[in-house]
């Protein structure tokens, strides 16, 4: 059994970690799996050094801004479903926004857990750091990532460029009095 980090938030059924180095092989495993990623920017899946890398961009993430990934534990089974985020998108840390998002392993499809993810972050993003919204981003075939979103009252904003890609995404966003937490 890995090493879990310092708990971050708890839901009903999840605990949101920050992660740590020694349990960087559970996000590369998430990483790797090409149904997972397929519609993660460009659809290919990362490499354990790749994997690394992004470990380290979120720890400075987290250093800067006090947030970013978050490891998600089921509480009943301790197993890693995967990944939450809030972050600023591509760990751009001049980036106005703040987005909200989520990964899983692929046997955690299907729960209700991603909302779940998202309800809380949204919550905690805004009594925490009083931001005015937040943003979910998707690529337009995700549309089962584009009905979370919605079910967290989140609201279409428009096709965009992600943040430091030449990718077309949808983004939507939603403040605080909308949001569904």
């Amino acid at each position: 059994m890995l090493k879990k980090s310092n708990k971050f938030l708890e839901t009903s059924r999840l605990l949101l970690e920050e992660p740590k180095e020694e349990n960087i092989d559970m996000t590369a495993l998430l990483f790797a799996d090409p149904m997972v990623m397929r519609y993660i920017r460009n659809g290919k899946t990362l490499e354990c050094e790749e994997a690394y890398k992004t470990f380290l961009k979120n720890q400075k993430h987290w250093e800067t801004f006090g947030f970013g990934n978050v490891d998600v534990f089921e509480k009943k089974s301790d197993e890693h479903i995967g990944r939450g985020c809030l972050v600023h998108p591509a760990y751009q840390h001049d980036y106005p926004d703040v987005e909200v998002g989520y990964l899983l392993h692929q046997k955690f499809w299907g729960k209700g857990f991603a909302t779940e993810i998202a309800r809380a972050l949204l919550k905690w993003g805004f009594e925490n750091l009083q931001l005015d919204t937040i943003i979910g981003v998707t690529c337009k075939e995700n549309i089962v990532s584009q009905k979370i979103l919605k079910k967290v009252g989140m609201r279409f904003r428009g096709e965009e460029i992600y943040p430091g890609t030449d990718f077309k995404s949808y983004f939507f966003s939603v403040d605080q009095d909308s949001a569904v937490c």
